[in-house]
């Protein structure tokens, strides 16, 4: 599934960051996702990057929710 949605948008899996768990990060990985990281209290220690909140994880990842990332209205 990964690799036709891959191809279908144009995606470049090398450089792609894939958020799951269990099955979701094996796809991952054997589509060649560049960063698989497991979120969520799973006691699963397979080597994943793991976070249990959606703070920490948009933290790591350097994202900016849109909420604080958009000027106030006009």
């Amino acid at each position: 599934m990964l690799l036709d949605a891959a191809a279908e948008l144009d995606l470049d899996l090398a450089s792609s960051v894939m958020v799951g768990k269990g099955s979701d990060l094996e796809a991952a990985r054997a589509a060649g996702c560049a960063r698989v990281i497991r979120f969520g209290p799973d006691v699963d220690d397979d080597g994943a990057q793991r976070f249990d909140e959606w703070g920490e994880l948009l933290s790591a990842l350097r994202v900016v929710p849109l909420a604080t990332a958009m000027p106030p209205p006009l």
